[in-house]
């Protein structure tokens, strides 16, 4: 089987507008709507993945109405396409990779910093930092790299 590659440039700028939506609800809802839009074996594997993340923030009934919805989606017929597409920058607002940019580099840097390293991760940031031209950022990101080296690493996943 092939493996499901979280990168996908198109997933990751939904990703982060998901974050500014106030209620895991309406969150709920977009990522239904984005893989009914979307319906191949990659955009199914992101958006399940990230209901099990979004469903770890929450309790009771508000977690277990997020894993009915993850769960009826499991059965959700999509084509057998992983989907996996060159990022096409082009078509996104330089404000959209800039918001991504922003969002990936916290997260790796906060990775980093405890030793961990998420090559695909660390190579997509990379792409995304050379194609906005941010000199700066990829001087910051190839730092926390090189010191992540020298490290254990630390970090603790959640699932």
């Amino acid at each position: 089987m092939d493996v499901i590659n979280k990168f996908d440039l198109k997933w990751q700028v939904f990703r982060v507008n998901l974050k500014s939506l106030k209620t895991f609800e309406e969150k709920t809802e977009a990522v239904v709507e984005f893989l009914k839009a979307n319906p191949t074996r990659g955009t199914k594997a992101r958006v399940l993945n990230y209901l099990e993340g979004l469903s770890m923030a929450y309790r009771d009934s508000d977690r277990a109405f997020i894993l009915s919805i993850k769960k009826e989606l499991e059965s959700f017929p999509v084509s057998e396409s992983i989907d996996f597409v060159p990022n096409n920058y082009e078509k996104f607002t330089r404000t959209e990779l800039h918001k991504l940019a922003k969002d990936l580099f916290i997260r790796t840097k906060k990775w980093l910093l405890k030793g961990y390293r998420h090559e695909d991760q660390i190579s997509f940031l990379k792409g995304l930092l050379i194609y906005l031209k941010d000199k700066s950022q990829l001087e910051d990101l190839q730092f926390l790299i090189d010191y992540s080296l020298e490290i254990p690493n630390t970090h603790k996943f959640f699932f």
